[in-house]
């Protein structure tokens, strides 16, 4: 970008700008990148999963205090990715092959999806970053659709430049994300505990942290029917 650094991969990038004189953390990127689709669409195997936040581990500084993210103001909405909607790659109806823009999900299963890729993101060794309005699964396909105004409900309604109701599906998924956000608020575990993984395969997910302060916390996510007994 001008200033003449080189940089094997993204990782030594990210890297180069954190220490004791530089940054704290950055955006981890690389880990973004891989993750994002696969995780809310649910295409991507558990296995897969844990190889990216190993890798990650593994490859950056251990005292570098890293944001992982799923949605952010550069890519299409998470709700509309998860729902494979047609549109999603949208800016603006332009008559170019876009007549218009993606609709709000309604299908509980799209949510479900929403749920799991969120509980594997405040629960991934890092920060996690919560980009606005997928708290409630918000639609919107590319920049700048993804920026629609947020919906206030309830006591803040008054802020609303648009809609001021959400479904129950959306509600359900707000007190999900509120119940990961006091997770990880009330466990030391979770937010700088050692990650031990208890089993991984293509559709389930356990692992735990641990503290030397006593505090443990274990995760499972499950996304296959047909897992039995461990």
């Amino acid at each position: 970008y001008g200033c003449g650094e080189t940089y094997a991969d993204g990782y030594a990038w990210i890297d180069a700008y954190v220490g004791d004189n530089a940054l704290d953390g950055q955006f981890d990127f690389p880990t973004h990148h891989q993750l994002q689709d696969g995780l809310v669409t649910d295409r991507m195997p558990y296995g897969a999963v844990d190889s990216v936040i190993r890798e990650a581990q593994s490859r950056y500084a251990p005292e570098g205090l890293h944001v992982r993210f799923l949605g952010t103001h550069d890519s299409n909405r998470m709700a509309s990715r998860a729902a494979f909607d047609p549109a999603q790659g949208c800016r603006w109806p332009d008559g170019g092959g876009c007549a218009s823009l993606p609709g709000q999900p309604t299908d509980p299963a799209v949510f479900s999806r929403l749920r799991r890729a969120f509980t594997v993101l405040y629960t991934a060794p890092g920060i996690p970053f919560l980009y606005y309005g997928d708290e409630i699964g918000m639609a919107g396909g590319n920049d700048p659709d993804n920026r629609r105004d947020m919906v206030w409900t309830g006591e803040l309604a008054g802020l609303a430049m648009g809609a001021t109701t959400t479904t129950a599906e959306q509600e359900e998924l707000r007190s999900h994300m509120m119940a990961l956000g006091q997770a990880r608020a009330d466990s030391v575990a979770l937010r700088r505990g050692r990650r031990v993984v208890l089993h991984v395969s293509d559709d389930l997910y356990a692992y735990a942290y641990t503290h030397d302060a006593g505090d443990l916390a274990v995760v499972a996510v499950n996304r296959g029917g047909a897992v039995t007994d461990l």
